[in-house]
């Protein structure tokens, strides 16, 4: 049986999606599949842009990216406790943490949203999301400038 392009992409994207469910599912070391799903995500938006919007493959990875930033450095930072060469990334993680994480932090501190006690996951969720919005909308708009250069060439 052949199968067409899209068929193959729709294969390939359903295969991640049910492979980030599984692992976040099975609680496979927290950070750690939040890592490998937040390196899926831009992945799978550059072959949906690739196949679908030619003309803003840019801009659909940027606002991919910006959305996995804070997941990948916060699923880096957890490997500081892994041996020597790990940890390097882990240190990489805790300066992308630093900055990436700035903008949830900065509304939760002017807003007075301060957590009782322990973090819960309505405010980890929080901070994923109000982080993936404003790196998603950076991150978009660096990757529609750099498709508006590229068209023009």
């Amino acid at each position: 049986m052949k199968t067409t392009r899209a068929g193959r992409f729709e294969l390939f994207a359903l295969g991640v999606a049910e492979a980030a469910a599984l692992l976040l599912l099975a609680g496979w070391p927290g950070k750690l599949s939040t890592l490998l799903w937040a390196v899926c995500l831009p992945l799978t938006a550059w072959l949906y842009a690739r196949w679908r919007s030619r003309e803003h493959v840019c801009a659909i990875v940027g606002a991919a990216c910006g959305l996995a930033a804070y997941p990948v450095s916060h699923g880096l930072f957890s490997l500081l406790v892994l041996p020597f060469p790990l940890q390097l990334l882990g240190a990489l993680g805790v300066v992308a943490e630093a900055l990436h994480g700035s903008p949830a932090y900065l509304v939760v501190r002017f807003a007075e949203l301060e957590p009782q006690g322990d973090t819960s996951l309505a405010v980890l969720l929080l901070d994923y999301l109000l982080n993936g919005l404003v790196w998603a909308a950076i991150y978009g708009r660096i990757g529609h400038h750099l498709d508006q250069r590229r068209r023009s060439r």
